[in-house]
C-alpha cells in the first residue's frame, strides 16, 4: 500500500496518525508542515522515508522507525524542533542531505553500524549534540553535517572515511575533543572554522592535504604540529588562532600559504623547514609576538607583506645559501640587495639603508614605530606604497643621494606628521616638500678660520655653522686605521651656528672629530 505525497501537508491540526501495517513508503512530503502532529510510528513493512516527509513537524516530539528502512531521504525531519531522541534501525543504510537539520532539542541519536552514508548537513544545528560518534560503518559523510551543533563537545570518526568534508564541524563552540582516525588522508575548507574551544588536536601521519581556512578562530589552540606527511595546506589555515604560541611544520610542505598564520598573535616559535619553497602573501601578518624568524636555503618566493606589522620582530634571517633572498642587520633584501623588502617592526632608533639600495618596497618599514631617524643609500630611486606608514616615532630622513628619480608612492609617508626630510648640499631634485613632508638643507660646517678653532680658555673647540634647528653629533675617535667613534656632544641650531668644545681634550694623546646627524 502506498499514500501519495503531500497527501496530509499542512493539516496543522492533525495531532496523532496510525499508519496501516501493509505500508511499503513514507512518501515525500506525506506530513509537510503538520506542526501538531506529536508522535508518529512508521511500521516495519516501510523501506523509505521520502524527502521532506516530516519537514518543519515542530510538535513532533516521538518517532519510532520500523525495521525495514533502508534509507532517510533529504530533509526527512528537518525543523522537527521538540524531537529529543530517535533510534535509527539497523536496516537504515544512508541517510540523506540535511535530514535532521534544524532539530534544536535532539539530544540523543545512535547511528547503527549498517549506514554507510550520510549526506551534506545531516545534524546540521542540532544545538543539543554533546558527542557523535560515526559509525566505523561510514565511508561518506557529506559536508556541513555539524554546523553550528553548538553544545557538540566530543566526536569520533569512524574507521572508513578517508575525508573530513568541506565545513563539517563549523561554530562547533563546545568542540574540545576529536580523535581522527588513520585511514584520513584529507581535511576539506573550514572543517573546524570557530571551534572556539579546540584545544588539542593531533593530526595523523595519513593526513596529505588540509583545506583553507580550516582552524580559523580556534582561539583554544595554543600548540599545533603539521605532521610530515602533509604536502600542502590551504590560505588562512590559522586565520586568527590568537593563543597559538608555538607550531612545528612538517618536512614535506612546499608552501606556507597566503594569511597562513594571520594575526597569530601569541606566535613565537616556528621553524621553518627545508621543504619550503613558497611563502605566501601575509603569511605571518600581524603575529605580534613573534620574536625572529629563519628563511632557510630552499624559499624562492616571499609574497607581499609575508611579515608585515610584527611588532616584537627583531630579525628576519636568510640562509646565505638561498639564492633569492638575503638578510643584512636582520633586514631581509633580495639577493643582490638592491630592493629592501621588510624591516622587522622590532627595530628601532636610527637605521641605514645601505648604498646598494636602489628601491624600498612597498610596506617596507610598515608599523616600525620604534624607528626614530633613517638615512637613505645614495642610490634610493623609489618608495613603495606605505613603505614608512606607522612609523610614529620617526622624526627624520637624512638622502645621502639625490631626490628618488622614480619618487615616492603617495602613501609611502602616511601618518608620519612629525618626520622631516633632510638633503644633502651638492644633490639635485629636491623641492621644499618631498611626498608631503618637509625638506630642509643638512649642510652643518666646521669653522676653522674664523678664530674659533683651537684651545680657549683650556678648552679645545669650533664653531659650527648651518641651517636653523638641525641636529647635529659630534662624533670623536682617536684612530682613523680602526675607528671607533663616540658622541660627545649633541646640538641643536637655534640660530645659524653653536660653538663646540671639549672638556676632555686632554685625556687623549689625539682626538678626532666628525659631525653626524644622528
Amino acid at each position: 500500500m502506498s499514500i501519495g505525497s503531500y497527501a496530509f501537508a499542512q493539516c496543522n491540526n492533525l495531532g496523532s496518525i496510525t499508519l496501516p501495517d501493509n505500508l511499503t513508503s513514507i512518501a515525500s512530503n506525506l506530513f509537510f508542515f503538520c506542526q501538531n502532529l506529536t508522535s508518529i510510528s512508521i511500521p516495519d513493512g516501510v523501506t523509505n522515508i521520502g524527502s521532506r516527509a516530516f519537514f518543519s513537524c515542530a510538535s513532533l516530539t516521538n518517532v519510532t522507525i520500523g525495521t525495514s528502512v533502508v534509507s532517510i531521504d533529504n530533509y526527512a525531519f528537518y525543523g522537527c524542533r521538540l524531537l529529543t531522541g530517535i533510534t535509527i534501525p539497523n536496516s537504515v543504510t544512508s541517510i540523506g542531505d540535511w535530514a535532521f537539520d534544524v532539530c534544536d532539542s535532539l539530544a540523543n541519536i545512535i547511528i547503527p553500524e549498517s549506514v554507510t552514508n550520510i549526506g551534506s548537513g545531516t545534524f546540521s544545528l542540532c544545538a543539543a549534540f554533546t558527542n557523535f560518534a560515526i559509525p566505523n560503518s561510514v565511508i561518506s559523510i557529506g559536508s556541513n553535517a555539524f554546523v553550528d551543533c553548538t553544545s557538540l563537545a566530543s566526536v569520533t570518526i569512524g574507521t572508513n572515511l578517508t575525508f573530513i568534508p568541506n565545513y563539517e564541524f563549523y561554530y562547533c563552540i563546545s568542540l574540545t575533543n576529536v580523535t581522527i582516525p588513520t585511514n584520513i588522508t584529507s581535511i576539506g575548507d573550514c572543517a573546524f572554522i570557530e571551534c572556539y574551544k579546540l584545544a588539542n588536536i593531533a593530526l595523523p601521519e595519513s593526513i596529505t592535504n588540509i583545506g583553507n581556512r580550516v582552524f580559523n578562530y580556534c582561539i583554544g589552540l595554543t600548540s599545533f604540529t603539521i605532521p610530515n606527511s602533509v604536502r600542502s595546506m590551504g590560505t588562512n589555515a590559522f586565520y586568527d588562532c590568537s593563543r597559538l604560541a608555538s607550531v612545528t611544520i612538517g618536512t614535506n610542505l612546499t608552501t606556507i600559504a597566503n594569511f597562513e598564520f594571520y594575526y597569530c598573535s601569541s606566535l613565537t616559535n616556528v621553524m621553518i623547514p627545508s621543504s619550503v619553497t613558497s611563502i605566501g602573501n601575509g603569511a605571518f601578518d600581524d603575529c605580534l609576538s613573534l620574536p625572529n624568524i629563519n628563511i632557510p636555503t630552499s624559499v624562492t618566493n616571499i609574497g607581499c607583506n609575508a611579515f608585515l606589522a610584527v611588532p616584537e620582530l627583531n630579525a628576519i634571517t636568510v640562509d646565505t645559501n638561498n639564492a633569492y633572498y638575503s638578510s643584512l642587520d636582520g633586514v631581509l633584501f633580495n639577493k643582490s640587495q638592491t630592493v629592501l623588502i621588510q624591516c622587522p617592526g622590532g627595530k628601532g632608533g636610527n637605521y641605514s639603508v645601505p648604498n646598494t639600495v636602489m628601491g624600498i618596497a612597498s610596506n617596507a618599514f610598515y608599523n616600525c614605530s620604534g624607528l626614530t631617524s633613517a638615512t637613505m643609500g645614495e642610490n634610493v630611486s623609489s618608495i613603495g606604497s606605505y613603505a614608512f606608514q606607522g612609523c610614529t616615532g620617526l622624526n627624520e630622513l637624512l638622502f645621502t643621494g639625490n631626490a628618488p628619480a622614480g619618487g615616492a608612492d603617495p602613501t609611502a609617508f602616511s601618518n608620519d606628521i612629525k618626520a622631516t626630510i633632510f638633503c644633502l648640499p651638492g644633490t639635485t631634485g629636491w623641492t621644499s616638500t618631498f611626498d608631503g613632508l618637509p625638506v630642509v638643507l643638512w649642510n652643518p660646517q666646521v669653522q676653522t678660520g674664523d678664530g674659533s678653532f683651537g684651545v680657549l680658555n683650556n678648552q679645545f673647540g669650533f664653531n659650527i655653522t648651518g641651517t636653523s634647528n638641525l641636529v647635529v653629533v659630534v662624533e670623536a675617535c682617536t684612530n682613523l686605521a680602526s675607528p671607533m667613534w663616540q658622541p660627545v656632544q649633541t646640538n641643536t641650531f637655534t640660530g645659524n651656528s653653536f660653538y663646540f668644545s671639549d672638556t676632555q681634550w686632554t685625556s687623549y694623546p689625539g682626538r678626532l672629530y666628525r659631525l653626524s646627524w644622528r
